[in-house]
């Protein structure tokens, strides 16, 4: 079921999961028995923005859990909008090479159906093409993969930094908004008010 929220505040929070929560999406990925790597990438809790608005539009909360050293931090928690992961597609692409980047699911303006059932077949597609782009070494190498998944930095910021025109490294970056615990925290407080 989507989620409304009418205030930009909202649209960067994320819920701290629990212990048995990241427990179980450990597990999903490697064996208790070894010291395999594991990237749990996760799509969901679709929200709806600015509601009854022209400027309306649907985010996703994108949680990472990983025990692999590709990322700066192990946990981490960032809402995006479609049109976010379609510019991460463009500079993947531009990136990669001859390096086959994963399909988004279509943008249609306009449907038949349950609106539902769109946002969750595109939030299927979402996590399909995240899942797809952490387990290739080349997209996994690209520091806007990362920023994207570890920060809430703007497309246009991400691009800024990854090109040093920021006062900030990439890693900088991630390790502040980890450390600043911001989306967690926000909701938290939101939750007990």
């Amino acid at each position: 079921m989507l989620e409304q929220s009418g205030h930009g505040v909202e649209s960067d929070l994320c819920r701290r999961p629990s212990g048995a929560e990241i427990q179980d999406m450990s597990a999903e990925m490697t064996s208790p028995l070894t010291d395999q790597e594991f990237i749990t990438v996760r799509v969901q809790d679709p929200r709806l923005q600015n509601e009854g608005s022209w400027t309306s539009y649907v985010d996703y909360k994108i949680f990472l859990h990983t025990n692999s050293k590709a990322f700066t931090a192990k946990t981490s928690c960032v809402r995006r909008r479609y049109r976010e992961f379609a510019w991460l597609r463009k500079q993947l692409q531009k990136y990669a090479g001859l390096v086959p980047v994963p399909a988004l699911p279509g943008k249609i303006q306009f449907h038949i159906g349950s609106s539902d059932d769109f946002i969750e077949k595109r939030r299927q597609g979402l996590q399909q093409f995240l899942e797809q782009a952490v387990q290739n070494m080349v997209l996994l190498s690209d520091s806007q993969l990362h920023l994207f998944l570890q920060s809430q930095l703007s497309v246009t910021e991400i691009a800024a930094c990854v090109q040093g025109q920021r006062s900030f490294t990439a890693t900088e970056a991630i390790l502040e908004y980890a450390m600043s615990n911001r989306g967690w925290a926000q909701e938290e407080a939101l939750r007990h008010s």
